[in-house]
């Protein structure tokens, strides 16, 4: 409906035999989603060089959603997780949309503003996006019609405009590359 909604990430690291699962309850979660938790864990063994053979990872998603669906909480999985084998305390006041691709690299999602909208009405202070995606483009159309000799011609004009998101939610939004600039922000060292 347009609309971002909030929802709680719980991550589990613990002695196993390398399973990943991923923990929804009463929520349909599209297997991208799930996929993309697969390519956090790995991501998140690469970054703390830890053998993920050795562990099972266990996402619990807390969200008020029939589905959710998708590969945007790719990057913020993986950050759980490092925190979860590390013992690290994540940063409240940041939160993240992007997916994770298998080399780290953080990836575009859509719904930014949205996302980031409803981030800032539950405290989150800096928000992190993909390279590019701190821009919000809405598109108009404008239709010119002139008569020539008799016979109107239309011609329909699309015009894009480009917003700056953190200037229109008066939030600090950052473009992060990978993994390794998101943990950054997540982990108060």
């Amino acid at each position: 409906k347009g609309k971002g909604v909030l929802g709680k990430l719980l991550t589990t690291a613990k002695p196993g035999t390398g399973l990943v699962l991923v923990n929804i309850n009463n929520v349909l979660a599209q297997y991208d989603t799930q996929l993309s938790g697969r390519t956090a864990a790995h991501v998140a063994g690469n970054f703390t060089k830890i053998d993920l053979q050795k562990w099972d990872i266990i996402y619990t998603i807390v969200v008020d959603a029939n589905v959710i669906e998708g590969p945007s909480a790719g990057g913020v999985m993986a950050v759980s997780v490092i925190a979860a084998l590390e013992n690290k305390t994540i940063n409240r006041s940041v939160a993240m949309t992007g997916t994770v691709e298998e080399d780290g690299t953080i990836g575009g999602a859509g719904g930014v503003k949205e996302k980031a909208k409803i981030a800032k009405e539950n405290g989150v202070t800096i928000f992190l996006v993909a390279i590019n995606q701190s821009y919000a483009t809405s598109v108009k159309s404008e239709t010119e019609c002139k008569d020539v000799n008799g016979t109107n011609y239309c011609e329909v004009k699309r015009k894009e405009t480009k917003t700056d998101i953190a200037s229109e939610l008066g939030m600090n939004i950052v473009e992060v590359r990978d993994i390794s600039e998101a943990a950054r922000y997540f982990f108060a060292e």
